[in-house]
């Protein structure tokens, strides 16, 4: 019996030593189908974890929704929040015309919003030359709402603040706001670019903000319009624009 016993445990530890040979055998077997794989079915220039993600989930479509590609979109439309929102007298030219202006902001828009932002920029240009009127944009929040290969909606969270010539004071200008802006920024990727295709104000329910918060009221003179009441240069039939909330 103690012979038996003997031989039976041998056995079992032999056959313990097969199945971990075979395991090892097995893995090393899948680290190389695994390598022949990165090495051909994915980016060379991406990371491991991103080429490993790539073969997950496949190809193009994998990298279309990493950070780096959200960074892209955010950074896009934070410039034409901030571009479209931020001028003054220093951009008047000889005409009272604002063209340094126009070539910031359209650098970050489609051709097709191009049209639209030029088709109303006067207004702006008007209000500035008339009575010296400044804007200027700060950030405050930025997220993705969706993103896929060719388009995305990013929200941004702005305050703006106006400025004018104070009539008792050469050379100073009185301030007012700030006041605060939420804006949905529709972007499409033109030719590996992210550019600006749209934009509408956005709030949620009961005044509260989508990206936090709530609106909060300003104490501005009546005599003086604030920020958000002269209207961003851009189509507001079809965005809305210049609406802060």
């Amino acid at each position: 019996m103690a012979a038996r016993g003997a031989d039976g445990a041998g056995l079992t530890s032999r056959t313990r030593l097969l199945l971990v040979v075979a395991a090892l055998v097995v893995s090393v077997v899948c680290l190389v189908v695994l390598g022949a794989r990165l090495a051909g079915a994915t980016d060379s220039s991406a990371s491991v974890g991103d080429r490993l993600r790539q073969l997950v989930v496949g190809g193009e479509a994998a990298t279309s929704y990493d950070t780096a590609t959200a960074e892209e979109a955010m950074s896009t439309a934070d410039q034409f929040v901030l571009r479209l929102n931020t001028y003054g007298p220093g951009d008047l030219d000889d005409q009272n015309a604002m063209p340094d202006y126009v070539a910031r902001v359209e650098e970050v828009m489609t051709s097709k919003f191009q049209v639209d932002f030029e088709e109303n920029v006067g207004v702006a240009e008007q209000v500035v030359a008339q009575s010296g009127y400044a804007r200027e944009a700060e950030l405050t929040a930025t997220g993705v709402e969706t993103i896929d290969p060719d388009s995305a909606s990013v929200l941004v969270a702005a305050s703006l603040t106006s400025s004018y010539p104070d009539p008792d004071t050469e050379g100073e200008r009185l301030q007012y706001g700030p006041d605060q802006l939420r804006w949905q920024v529709s972007l499409v990727l033109v030719d590996g670019t992210w550019l600006v295709d749209d934009y509408a104000p956005v709030a949620a329910a009961g005044g509260e903000d989508l990206l936090g918060g709530t609106d909060a009221p300003t104490d501005v003179p009546t005599e003086a319009p604030t920020a958000t009441s002269v209207p961003a240069p851009s189509d507001g039939a079809s965005s809305g624009a210049g609406e802060g909330s």
